[in-house]
């Protein structure tokens, strides 16, 4: 199956215009369709309505000169594969048009047809592979983007430590955590914002990572640079930078908020565990003595210690002992039969 090229050829002069047309064979495994225009301001016209292939151009035409006339174009279509026509006396020109992205250059009076097919279809097949590695560049720059973009919002702080404890790198949620600029924290000692009690922590921990290559987890305190220390918990593991050279990539989290709510939760324990375990009591006015050494009534102390609340009144034993017959009278008084219950 042959395939159709269609050619724009922008040339003032028409004998030169018909010679390039004349060397594109319209049969054969490419078939050649072209056309030509004499202006610039005809050949971005012509553009405009697609269909192009590739593009032929003489850099010197009646509205435009030199290089300004193939950027003009490459503007105008930069998908397209351009090829510059020059005479024997500019070639310095044509050469320079290649480095800013042409895909070749011909001589005018040294063309002939073979080698005008061959310098077009290389030229469509140099614009394409430029094409598709300038797309992958932009996926990758894309992708990258999107990493960094995960990397730096991450919930978690990202730390890379060399092996000598330097921080090497920090995401941006480190960064907010340490209170100190990304540029002030690269090069400094991670164990600068460790309490100075937890240091031994974490020079046991990174001293274990690198001689076993065994992830480390622990908890130490942090300081924040004009702020309070917090609890971090910290997940090491052992890698190799680009140059092979041994590093530590840290995951840091803020767990100050959980720590307290721990905090609180094995106080109301311990409290729970107090009326679990042995309560001195007076033999004679049950009175408890507390952690304090205080002795308090029983209501006080159990109200002090739980939720429970205390209405008072008195038993039946209690109520014949101090108003002896009361019960009994009370009793005859509602015909009610005995031991019915408590008086209030």
């Amino acid at each position: 199956m042959s395939e159709r090229l269609h050619v724009l050829i922008v040339e003032d002069n028409p004998a030169d215009a018909d010679l390039m047309r004349d060397a594109l064979p319209e049969t054969g495994h490419i078939r050649f369709h072209s056309e030509s225009v004499p202006r610039l301001s005809e050949a971005l016209a012509r553009l405009a309505t697609g269909g192009i292939d590739l593009v032929m151009t003489d850099l010197g035409l009646p509205d435009s000169q030199g290089l300004a006339t193939f950027r003009k174009l490459r503007q105008a279509a930069p998908d397209l594969a351009i090829i510059v026509l020059t005479g024997n006396d500019d070639q310095e020109m044509a050469v320079a048009a290649v480095r800013e992205g042409a895909q070749d250059f011909l001589v005018k009076g040294q063309i002939s047809g073979d080698m005008l097919v061959r310098a077009v279809r290389y030229a469509i097949e140099r614009k394409q592979a430029e094409e598709a590695l300038r797309r992958a560049h932009a996926e990758l720059d894309a992708a990258r983007a999107r990493y960094f973009d995960l990397y730096d919002l991450a919930p978690v702080g990202y730390v890379t430590v060399s092996e000598q404890g330097l921080i090497l790198e920090a995401n941006l949620t480190a960064v907010t955590l340490l209170g100190v600029a990304r540029g002030d924290l690269v090069k400094q000692p991670l164990s600068r914002f460790i309490l100075k009690e937890d240091q031994d922590i974490y020079y046991l921990h990174r001293k274990q990572l690198f001689e076993t290559c065994e992830p480390q987890a622990y908890e130490l305190r942090m300081l924040r640079k004009d702020g309070p220390a917090f609890w971090a918990h910290l997940e090491t593991t052992a890698a190799e930078d680009n140059d092979g050279e041994a590093v530590c990539r840290v995951v840091l989290s803020d767990i100050t908020e959980m720590k307290k709510a721990h905090e609180a939760l094995q106080i109301a324990f311990d409290q729970i565990k107090t009326l679990r375990g042995i309560l001195p009591i007076c033999a004679n006015c049950k009175k408890i003595r507390d952690d304090q050494g205080y002795w308090k009534q029983v209501e006080v102390y159990v109200s002090a210690h739980t939720e429970a609340e205390f209405t008072h009144g008195i038993c039946p034993e209690c109520t014949e002992k101090l108003y002896p017959g009361f019960e009994r009278r009370q009793r005859d008084r509602r015909g009610a039969p005995e031991n019915e219950g408590d008086v209030q």
